[in-house]
């Protein structure tokens, strides 16, 4: 019988794999008992919550989704007729959908390298049907073989399809040597013991109990004999096996999130909480010199002195601060000592500027050169270029920008101060002028508490009276992100937000298909944000403007609208 062209195999392994989605939770899925303890990276998806949340059941309306079918119909009338029936009636597979599906990769010896996918079945005889109707149609030759435990089929000494009345196995060698291994291993997995399998895993299973919709769980034991691994350990003589790394994708009403998260082991963990760098709460007073209107922010709550330490002792600071004393008569140290450790950066607008500059130019004189006319008796003069020192203005659009951290002293800041060349700083009344590329100005000012650097007028001029009042970002709807400590990151999407300037810039860049995608794109996104939640936990949100549906749905359909605007092309 005829093989089927490996290409179409994709194609039709994508199409299934789509068609799960169609499934119409739970108690623990009987496949997590396919997959060992000693498991170095596993992927869990919920499909369950993907198919409610991306309202799957009006796929067939999008575009690309049809352009898909009509591939696959295309290529084999026989496979497209039979993936209809499944999508109509997804009971067929035998599989049980409600439940989490597993991708996990088994690396046990250069020639036991295998990635496997474990499922839950609620019919097994339905899923052998479909299994023998799926080659069959494919035209891929096959034999069902049983073992005492399971059943499987090999295809090309490549894949196993393996099942027993509860679960199913797929597994494929990934590698030429891997190959004679590949029955041995389904073997394995089928036997596996309980105490074997991933369920003792402690981290695993925390892990586990919180997962989203798209999940990856990694240990360091995937590198064990990496170099890089062990140079690791030599330079911070830890142990590093054993951590776990995980990331959670989850589609919420108004946000796409990703969490990433650390499962550091004994020595790890030590070595952490000794070099605590982010130990630190963050000074909300900060805020109040800071713009309401803002398009992005950057907060972080540090150590200084801890983490000035840490640098020490890797020997990254020797040659810097050797060169700092040598210029400015005093340690390093000590400047570093008298930050407190909270620092705030906005961009709080983007406008049009007009400065003036010095510069030396050529330019025309009508009096260049006096000449004497001996017909007339009389001088006069001639045109002509010369080189001149002149004033010119230019206008440029520039980001309105600014930066605040809190100080314990003003002590050293003032000696750097006095190191700045007088050409290049003007004392105000309040505050201090410097010329920034030597065109626009940049100010600063600073008491006992608090330094603000700037190249906003408005901001520089109410430090005096103790920051914007309620202008000030200290009214922000992130106000407890920014107080939650660590570091937190926001960029504004929201392009209706956009000063006409940006707006300007952008639309002078595109062409009428770009500006048609863009539009899409700015329909879909509000903001983007990045914070730590703790010392192991980090999170990733792209926020979405709110219409009533899922992000996930949303987010399908503006990858459909894309779709048809390039397909227009």
């Amino acid at each position: 019988m005829k093989l089927l062209p490996i290409n179409q195999q994709l194609k039709t392994i994508i199409y299934s794999l789509v068609l799960v989605l169609f499934a119409s939770c739970s108690s623990r899925p009987e496949s997590l008992k396919a997959i060992p303890e000693n498991t170095s990276a596993i992927a869990v998806v919920d499909v369950f919550s993907l198919y409610k949340k991306g309202n799957l059941e009006d796929l067939d309306d999008l575009e690309f989704f049809k352009t898909f079918q009509k591939e696959i119909r295309n290529e084999d009338k026989k496979v497209a007729n039979f993936l209809e029936d499944l999508r109509e009636d997804p009971s067929k597979t035998g599989v049980d959908f409600t439940k989490d599906v597993f991708m996990y990769y088994i690396d046990e010896g250069t020639d036991e390298k295998f990635v496997c996918v474990s499922l839950d079945l609620k019919d097994e005889e339905k899923y052998a049907e479909f299994l023998e109707d799926i080659f069959d149609k494919g035209g891929v030759d096959f034999d069902v073989e049983k073992e005492d435990l399971y059943k499987y089929i090999k295809v090309q000494n490549e894949v196993v399809f393996a099942w027993d009345s509860n679960k199913a196995l797929i597994v494929t060698a990934q590698n030429w040597s891997s190959r004679e291994n590949l029955e041995l291993e389904v073997e394995s997995l089928f036997e596996l013991k309980v105490d074997k399998q991933i369920v003792v895993n402690k981290e695993f299973m925390s892990f586990y109990s919180n997962k989203k919709d798209v999940n990856f769980w990694v240990s360091s034991n995937i590198l064990e004999s990496s170099f890089y691994l062990k140079e690791l350990e030599k330079q911070f003589d830890v142990d590093m096996t054993d951590n776990y790394i995980s990331a959670s994708l989850e589609f919420e009403d108004d946000r796409i999130s990703l969490q990433g998260k650390m499962f550091p082991n004994r020595e790890v963990r030590e070595m952490m909480k000794r070099d605590n760098v982010w130990d630190h709460d963050f000074n909300n007073a900060l805020l109040k010199f800071l713009p309401k209107q803002s398009f992005a922010n950057l907060a972080m709550s540090f150590n200084p002195s801890e983490n000035y330490k840490v640098m020490q002792e890797q020997g990254e600071l020797e040659s810097i601060e050797k060169e700092f004393e040598k210029e400015m008569g005093f340690e390093l140290e000590d400047l570093i000592k008298s930050i407190e450790g909270s620092m705030v950066f906005s961009l709080s607008n983007i406008e049009e500027s007009t400065y003036t500059y010095d510069t030396y130019k050529m330019v025309y004189n009508e009096n260049k050169t006096r000449r004497f006319d001996a017909s007339t008796n009389e001088y006069y003069y001639e045109g002509g270029y010369e080189y001149r020192d002149t004033t010119e203005t230019r206008t440029k659009t520039l980001p309105v920008m600014s930066l605040v951290f809190d100080i314990n002293s003003d002590k050293y800041l003032k000696k750097v101060i006095k190191k700045i060349p007088e050409s290049e700083i003007e004392e105000k009344d309040d505050y201090y002028e410097v010329k920034l590329d030597g065109s626009y100005s940049g100010y600063f000012a600073f008491d006992d508490d608090t330094f603000l650097f700037t190249n906003d007028k408005k901001s520089i001029k109410a430090f005096k009276d103790g920051g914007l009042g309620s202008k000030s970002l200290s009214g922000s709807s992130k106000l407890s992100d920014f107080s939650g400590g660590g570091y937190y990151a926001y960029l504004n999407l929201n392009y209706d937000d956009y000063p006409k300037e940006v707006k300007k810039m952008i639309e002078e860049e595109q062409n009428d298909k770009e500006e048609e995608v863009f539009e899409i794109w700015t329909n879909f996104a509000r903001g983007i944000e990045l914070k730590m939640i703790d010392n192991f936990t980090l999170e990733f949100n792209l926020e979405t403007k709110d219409n009533g549906k899922n992000s996930l749905q949303q987010l399908l359909e503006l990858m459909d609208e894309s779709f048809k605007s390039f397909s227009s092309l």
